[in-house]
């Protein structure tokens, strides 16, 4: 680390570099014209502070930083307090000043003087050489292309011009953009105190590191284009958790590098602390700081271990899970980020630990780790219970499986496309992270839908049906949302029946994917209506009754119940029985009641063909169908023949009411 007047002046000049843009150039070049000293006049090098002065400064120092937190000095605060005190003061104490001051220190420090910038102006008369409201472009020209120095750049042109060539790698626009933000700037100087080091000697060796570090923020820095005051505290936070976690580590670089490569970074960096700073108190960073060091503290030795590839995971996706529990705090307010133990922290811990013992982890996406944070520590503000001993444990264990299980299922990856399955598993968690309830009774959700649903529907061997996949997980999450009683119902299992009866019918032609999402939506709704008949059950009624509308609608000769019309009828015939099938289902059995469904449809049709322009239109056949299967089920209508005069007249009569209606 170095401090933060050394990081502010590197800062400083890398601003002048760039705002100097081609005109440094044309200084460098002069200067090595010349073999010496520009041709422009200089000043005067001095040699430094002398020994009084250095003395005071780190006194200064001493006093300045007394309150921080943590302590700069560390364990040598004392040491440099014991050297302070002695007279006189022994040479050791130059190395302090070395390490605190090496802007100071090496090179020589210089003041540009008056001559020093009429000169300048002179020689490049387009610039702006003002040293009120420029002063960054006159560092720049004297730090950078001073005065002979057979020692080389000193340490602040050094680190400036690194960070000037990194932004120079994002383009004009976005070079501009940080020399216009002071928040950015703010973000970089921290990246510097926390991740420069003081030893000029040994820049080729340590500055690679500063380069990436550097670039990786910028990376997302500049992705959300403005930086506010309360999203450069938030990320000041972040980047000092991150040296704390460096400091702890067995292997400090490594586990750093491999950190700030992961794609999820840059979008923590940027977006995830804009929204921190926008929707959370600035007061809480300090905590957010030792939440995070905290957490990639302890992950340190699971990261180096690799076991079940969770190294590599957490590399790729710490971000994103630190992303999801911001979210979680910004949705359910500051309950998670308070206290001496805060929720944030014990579930992100609990949740790192279940990662690194489950399997197929290595399928997770940056928005599969993002929800599952989100939606876990969404559960646990609602009720902190959850985590609590052995049913804590279980449930947080249960939750994780069923979405790493479902994810890296063989049989699903070879079925649908890893996009595909990617948007669905975005979908579902991003619902249990808006409704965490869902989660917070049945931990095993993803499975119990997403898989059963999903399995389903692969079984009918067509890619075609991957759209009525996606509308069949999203209608099924909906309902529960709407109506969580059918959480403890075999709601979930019977709908992926459903789905699956559906996709095969897709498969032969016989339904479009829109149209069969939209029969899963009609099922949902009736297993809704009345959850005793259609979702407690041995037998799946509703799957019944599906195959009797497509088996009879088929048969019809007209083809007269297609497209809108028979997802109508679906939802007239599934209302029927949601209204009046209980006594049947339960007398006759679900199949046969199927079965008489069909054959009441069937003789409904065959007069629909012959009474189509006399008594009804097309848009009437609905209605008088399940109008049809509820005097049925009613006890009203014995037989289904077409010719019987009391099965006209019941025809005639609904037809009629439909066609007034």
């Amino acid at each position: 680390m170095i401090s933060t007047e050394a990081a502010a002046l590197a800062i400083s000049v890398a601003k002048g570099v760039i705002k100097l843009a081609g005109r440094l150039d044309r200084l460098m070049a002069e200067k090595e014209a010349v073999q010496g000293n520009l041709i422009i006049p200089m000043p005067p090098d001095s040699e430094g502070p002398d020994r009084d002065t250095r003395i005071n400064r780190l006194r200064e120092y001493l006093k300045k930083t007394s309150n921080e937190t943590p302590d700069p000095l560390g364990a040598d605060r004392k040491q440099l307090q014991s050297l302070l005190a002695r007279d006189p003061v022994p040479d050791e104490s130059d190395l302090f000043f070395t390490r605190l001051f090496p802007e100071q220190d090496s090179p020589p420090v210089t003041s540009p003087d008056t001559a020093y910038v009429l000169a300048l102006r002179r020689y490049l008369p387009t610039a702006n050489w003002d040293d009120k409201t420029n002063q960054d472009m006159l560092k720049a020209a004297f730090y950078v292309a001073s005065g002979r120095d057979e020692r080389g750049l000193g340490y602040a042109a050094r680190v400036g011009l690194l960070v000037a060539d990194v932004l120079a790698e994002f383009g004009a626009e976005n070079t501009a953009l940080f020399v216009r933000d002071a928040n950015a700037q703010t973000i970089l100087q921290s990246v510097l105190s926390n991740f420069a080091k003081p030893d000029l000697d040994g820049f080729e060796d340590w500055s690679p590191f500063l380069r990436h570090t550097l670039g990786a923020t910028l990376n997302g820095l500049l992705d959300s284009r403005t930086v506010m005051v309360g999203h450069a505290k938030w990320a000041e936070a972040l980047l000092g958790a991150l040296a704390e976690a460096r400091a702890g580590s067995a292997n400090p670089d490594n586990y750093l590098v491999g950190l700030l490569s992961g794609s999820g970074y840059s979008f923590l960096i940027g977006e995830g602390l804009k929204l921190a700073g926008e929707q959370l108190s600035g007061s809480q960073t300090s905590v957010f700081k030792e939440i995070a060091a905290d957490f990639l503290t302890k992950a340190a030795p699971l990261v180096e271990k690799n076991k079940q590839g969770f190294g590599d995971f957490f590399k790729d996706r710490w971000a994103d899970l630190l992303r999801g529990g911001l979210s979680a705090a910004a949705s359910h307010g500051p309950t998670l980020l308070e206290g001496e133990s805060p929720l944030m922290q014990q579930t992100l811990l609990a949740v790192m630990n279940k990662l690194a013992a489950t399997p197929g982890t290595d399928y997770f996406t940056a928005d599969t780790a993002f929800h599952l944070a989100e939606a876990a520590l969404g559960s646990v503000a609602i009720d902190p219970s959850l985590l609590k001993g052995k049913a804590g444990d279980a449930w947080l264990r249960k939750l994780i499986t069923s979405v790493a299980g479902t994810l890296s299922d063989s049989g699903l990856r070879e079925s649908f496309s890893h996009a595909g399955l990617e948007r669905i598993f975005a979908h579902t968690l991003e619902t249990f992270a808006q409704h965490p309830e869902l989660i917070g009774a049945k931990p095993g959700l993803a499975q119990e839908i997403v898989a059963s649903v999903l399995t389903e529907i692969s079984s009918s061997g067509s890619l075609a049906v991957e759209s009525l996949a996606e509308a069949a997980v999203s209608g099924a999450l909906d309902t529960l949302v709407r109506h969580p009683d059918l959480l403890d119902t075999k709601f979930g299992p019977y709908l992926g029946e459903v789905a699956g009866l559906l996709s095969k019918t897709v498969a032969d032609k016989g339904l479009t994917s829109l149209q069969a999402a939209v029969l899963v939506s009609v099922a949902a709704e009736a297993v809704a209506r009345n959850p005793e008949l259609f979702a407690k059950v041995e037998d799946n009624l509703s799957v019944a009754v599906l195959k009797a509308v497509l088996q009879a609608t088929g048969k019809s000769q007209l083809k007269l119940v297609v497209g809108d019309t028979l997802i109508e009828v679906a939802h007239q015939v599934l209302g029927a029985v949601a209204c009046n099938g209980a006594s049947l289902a339960e007398n006759e059995g679900v199949d046969k009641l199927g079965a008489a469904i069909e054959k009441a449809l069937s003789a409904s049709l065959i007069l629909a063909e012959k009474e189509l322009g006399r008594q009804l239109d097309r848009s009437a056949i609905p209605s008088v169908l399940g109008g049809v299967v509820q005097s049925f089920l009613r006890g009203e209508l014995t037989e289904f023949d077409p010719k019987s005069k009391n099965f006209q007249k019941l025809f005639k009569t609904l037809a009629v009411a439909a066609t007034m209606a």
